[in-house]
């Protein structure tokens, strides 16, 4: 199994006989140590991007307990802060 990334950084992998059959032609090859990089890289922004989803809805929903009329303290006591 070859391996190949788009400009995208999407990731395709092809068999022999689908590379000579010219699949990933237009694509750019990896080696094993570009394809674990690749993917720990993907892991990465994932996590990062986990991490914001989770902050911006905790901040989201502080602040509809506020326009609920809810103070810091009790929002705190609420969230266990």
């Amino acid at each position: 199994m070859k391996h190949f990334k788009n400009t995208n950084n999407e990731i395709f992998a092809y068999d022999d006989k689908q590379v000579a059959q010219g699949y990933g032609a237009d694509l750019e090859p990896l080696t094993d140590a570009d394809l674990a990089a690749l993917r720990e890289a993907q892991k990465q922004e994932r996590l990062t991007d986990a991490d914001t989803a989770r902050a911006n809805k905790k901040a989201s929903g502080k602040q509809k307990l506020k326009d609920l009329g809810l103070d810091d303290e009790e929002i705190n006591a609420l969230m266990g802060a």
